[in-house]
């Protein structure tokens, strides 16, 4: 079952001093009310979970948000342990030649450019030395072609509905975004990895 979300406003930012946490220092998890900056989600919260195959994963029913920007990619020949090994080579400060060389798709997302390459989305450093400012340094899994900042922003909708996300959508992956990430990854036993891959993506439901 894959999960569908309509498209976020990607302008809205949250409070990182407002987290509702337990008694123990915890986030909460059963917030009550969960606020999506100018976006409100549909459906019903009891029914936000589906199984499939045994994995736990988000209910669809909602409209996908974004629109592609590069061919149809949910290959899984690049593991998580491989993006990153490629992300470090890619961060030696190559230049623009070297990039078109080496991707066929660049594009530049807030204050910098992103390449396309074997199903990841990686920060291109060097490419541009003015637009070199990137919140997370490592790689973005990708599906539906769409560039890493929805990516980002579908992922954090979903991690919101579910508890671990208490913040507005804002299609960044700061630390408050690779913490829920490492939390829920740890709740449904994957591999924490605290980034969005691809068996994070099949348990949220957004790939099959």
């Amino acid at each position: 079952m894959r999960r569908n979300w309509r498209h976020f406003d990607l302008s809205g930012r949250g409070d990182p001093n407002d987290v509702p946490r337990d008694a123990s220092g915890r986030r909460n998890r059963n917030l009550p009310n969960v606020s999506l900056g100018q976006n409100t989600l549909d459906g019903h919260r009891g029914d936000r979970l589906l199984r499939n195959g045994g994995t736990t994963v988000a209910n669809a029913g909602r409209n996908r948000g974004g629109n592609p920007v590069v061919a149809f990619n949910n290959g899984d020949a690049v593991s998580f342990a491989d993006a990153r090994r490629r992300c470090h080579d890619f961060g030696r400060g190559h230049d623009r030649d070297w990039w078109h060389r080496r991707c066929h798709t660049i594009i530049l997302i807030s204050g910098g450019f992103w390449a396309w390459d074997a199903g990841w989305w990686y920060p291109a450093w060097g490419y541009d030395p003015s637009y070199s400012n990137y919140a997370y340094d490592g790689p973005v899994y990708g599906y539906d072609g769409l560039p890493p900042d929805q990516v980002i922003a579908n992922v954090q909708s979903a991690l919101q509905e579910l508890g671990y996300f208490p913040y507005a959508v804002d299609g960044v992956l700061g630390p408050s975004t690779e913490q829920a990430l490492a939390d829920y990854q740890r709740d449904q036993g994957l591999s924490i990895t605290g980034a969005i891959d691809r068996p994070t993506l099949l348990s949220l439901g957004f790939i099959y």
